[in-house]
């Protein structure tokens, strides 16, 4: 017996009150599987026979980070985006790898100590709130 949510179009299993029947959502999965979301019992998932992970949206609309999420080295750095800026291509313009570039070439090296932080403009200004030092 597969793991893997199956569409149950005849609707037996909501008619025999096990689980309410898959309906459509709108959207595609991002494994790449096309226009094949379904809400089976609460939850988002891809009924595509070979998707590689099913539930990887439900994964990705559980992360409750609306910040970017900066890990700091001593030589560069990665920056994770925050899902909204997926909308309206604002990830094409995102400011913050340039700001960070700059900050690192004012302050001489890295804008603050090596780690992982949330990272956000205030009043124009960068603000770096450590999650982790460097090396965890």
């Amino acid at each position: 017996m597969s793991d893997r949510p199956t569409p149950d179009p005849a609707g037996m299993n909501e008619m025999a009150g096990l689980i309410p029947a898959p309906r459509a959502v709108t959207g595609y999965c991002p494994m790449g599987c096309g226009q094949t979301l379904n809400l089976i019992a609460g939850t988002v998932l891809c009924t595509a026979p070979d998707c590689p992970d099913c539930q990887r949206l439900t994964t990705i609309m559980a992360d409750q980070e609306c910040e970017h999420i900066v890990e700091l080295g001593e030589a560069r750095f990665t920056v994770k985006h925050p899902l909204r800026e997926r909308a309206n291509d604002e990830l094409l313009t995102c400011g913050i790898d340039a700001a960070i570039n700059a900050a690192g070439i004012q302050a001489g090296g890295p804008p603050a100590p090596p780690g992982t932080y949330r990272v956000r403009f205030i009043d124009g200004t960068l603000s770096f709130q450590q999650l982790t030092p460097g090396g965890q």
